[in-house]
């Protein structure tokens, strides 16, 4: 409470009333150190004195002689309910009233000390850095690490990179330092607004991304793991120019190439700046096979020429562990519109013999894969004694134990030769007894290349799309030759080599006594031409026959022999 209120009597401020106050309440000292501390600059001649009227209560006065003109305006503190001030102020005194001085006022009484002294001299500034200092003493500057440190011989890569992106003024500065994740390195930055800053990160031996922070959560995601750590290890980390230069990634890019993974070389990539990413692999050919142990068909088969598709969703939303009625009349409409059965009678076509491509309905008898999961359809061409002469298999399956959300699309082409050449000649082929019937390479290559295709779209009767679905596992897809069994005149089976079925001279001789099936595989099967899938299922035969000891094999010849051969 203000003990004494008054009224302008002559120029001076007179009493009108008093109020008393207890005198243990009255600590001098305690008053005149606060001043000393919370008002600057230090008011000259302040008195405080406190005079007694009984033994309880007395008056305090606070005396504050006029100040010189140079010493103003005064600062004190604004506490705010605080123990530290939470701000400065000036206060103006008005009659018997304080009111505080407003920002712009403050604003301009600085402005115009500012340009009278024609800007600020060393001594202002210092005195301006004391009274802020002493109101609210400043905060230590925390410590950062500088960039790179913690990634060895790779620091000038990361500051070359920082440099070359705007340095502190755009990214922000280092969290902290370098640290390994997945195939390589990466260190956090602040940014200076209100997102998260982007990250630094490298494989070792290259150059140093930056990578804004939105990229960067949608790579802790592709991988399908809610472990950082795990994700990107399974990703990689963006591949950067061959030359070593920085890459700066856009917050609107559409495409950011990967690599280092455990997965195969990929790329995030979305349709629009502001569409979802998808991890996508880049196609190449390897040689790992899996599926080589699985095979739909029985005795009395020549020659099997097969593609297995295996992808896996993160997630996949299977309603039911069973496919139903209308998927597996999806999966026989799709089969007749990818034309797979017209190879049968194009492959009987080029041996002279004319029939018509046979219809695609669910397999029956022996060797048949309907169960609640899968579907099979067939389609066949068979000899005038009824066996099958040639036999096209599309089956579509639910879930391996390598991942219970897999999809799982088969397509082959089986062979009876003995069968097939019967059937040829009932068709109006003139053969001798002689004649090769034996598939040629090209003619494999061509079946092949037309399994891949068919085999990619059998998912879509899941009323799945390619584009919408976040992959679990990298998908590929096995292509395989295999030779069949023949019963020899002991009553058994004997195994046939490959060369008995497939013509192979395209390749020249060979030391190879005795091979019975190869195989290779295409990971991310998916965005390639006919001609683009032809070409990498020739060159996989071409590295295949190589390692058989065709040394001597013209791979040139051989691509120009089935570029044009659509069957």
């Amino acid at each position: 409470r203000r003990p004494l209120r008054s009224h302008r009597h002559h120029r001076r401020d007179q009493p009108m009333a008093m109020t008393l106050t207890k005198h243990g309440l009255v600590d001098l000292d305690r008053y005149r150190k606060l001043l000393r501390e919370r008002v600057q600059p230090h008011v000259r001649g302040l008195n405080i004195t406190f005079f007694p009227i009984d033994d309880d209560k007395g008056v305090l006065a606070i005396d504050v002689p006029r100040q010189h003109e140079s010493a103003k305006p005064f600062i004190a503190d604004i506490l705010d309910g605080r123990r530290a001030p939470a701000a400065v102020g000036v206060p103006i005194r008005d009659s018997d009233a304080t009111h505080w001085l407003s920002h712009s006022d403050l604003q301009k009484l600085l402005s115009a000390g500012w340009n009278a002294l024609d800007g600020p001299r060393e001594n202002i500034v210092r005195a301006l850095h004391e009274a802020v200092a002493s109101a609210l003493p400043m905060r230590e500057k925390p410590h950062v690490p500088l960039v790179g440190v913690g990634s060895g011989a790779m620091r000038r890569n990361f500051e070359t990179a920082y440099a070359a992106a705007g340095g502190e003024s755009v990214l922000g500065h280092p969290t902290e330092a370098v640290t390994s994740l997945g195939p390589g390195f990466i260190q956090p930055l602040s940014g200076n607004g209100e997102q998260p800053g982007p990250i630094l990160s490298a494989l070792p031996g290259h150059g140093c991304a930056v990578v804004p922070y939105q990229v960067w959560e949608s790579m802790c995601r592709a991988g399908g793991d809610a472990n950082q750590e795990s994700s990107i290890s399974k990703i990689g980390l963006p591949k950067t120019p061959a030359d070593g230069t920085p890459l700066i990634l856009d917050r609107d890019a559409t495409v950011v190439e990967l690599d280092g993974g455990s997965w195969p070389a990929g790329r995030l990539s979305r349709s629009s700046p502001h569409g979802l990413w998808m991890w996508r692999p880049i196609p190449q050919l390897d040689f790992q096979i899996s599926y080589n142990s699985h095979w739909t068909n029985g005795d009395d088969v020549d020659v099997v020429v097969r593609a297995v598709l295996d992808i896996s969703w993160q997630g996949y939303p299977q309603r039911s562990r069973s496919l139903s009625r209308a998927v597996r009349a999806d999966h026989q409409a799709l089969l007749a519109g990818t034309g797979f059965a017209a190879v049968l009678s194009s492959l009987s076509a080029r041996r002279g013999a004319r029939i018509a491509p046979p219809p695609w309905e669910p397999a029956d008898g022996l060797h048949t894969y309907h169960s609640g999961t899968s579907s099979h359809m067939r389609a066949r061409i068979t000899a005038p004694d009824g066996a099958q002469a040639l036999a096209a298999n599309g089956i579509l399956q639910l879930g391996t134990l390598r991942s219970s959300s897999s999809v799982i699309g088969y397509v082959d082409l089986s062979i009876n030769l003995a069968a097939w050449r019967n059937a040829l000649v009932d068709s109006g082929a003139f053969l001798t007894e002689e004649a090769d019937i034996r598939l040629s390479l090209p003619e494999v290559i061509e079946v092949l290349t037309s399994a891949w295709s068919t085999a990619l779209t059998l998912p879509t009767a899941l009323a799945v799309s390619y584009d919408d679905l976040p992959l679990a596992a990298p998908p590929f897809i096995e292509m395989h030759v295999r030779a069949g069994t023949r019963a020899d005149s002991g009553g058994g089976y004997r195994q046939l080599s490959l060369a008995e079925a497939v013509d192979f001279s395209v390749l020249g001789a060979t030391s190879e006594v005795f091979r019975s099936e190869t195989g290779l595989r295409v990971v991310g099967p998916f965005g390639l031409n006919r001609a683009s899938q032809r070409r990498m299922v020739a060159e996989g035969l071409d590295e295949l026959a190589l390692g058989w000891g065709h040394f001597n094999i013209d791979s040139e010849a051989l691509f120009a022999e089935i570029t044009d051969w659509p069957l």
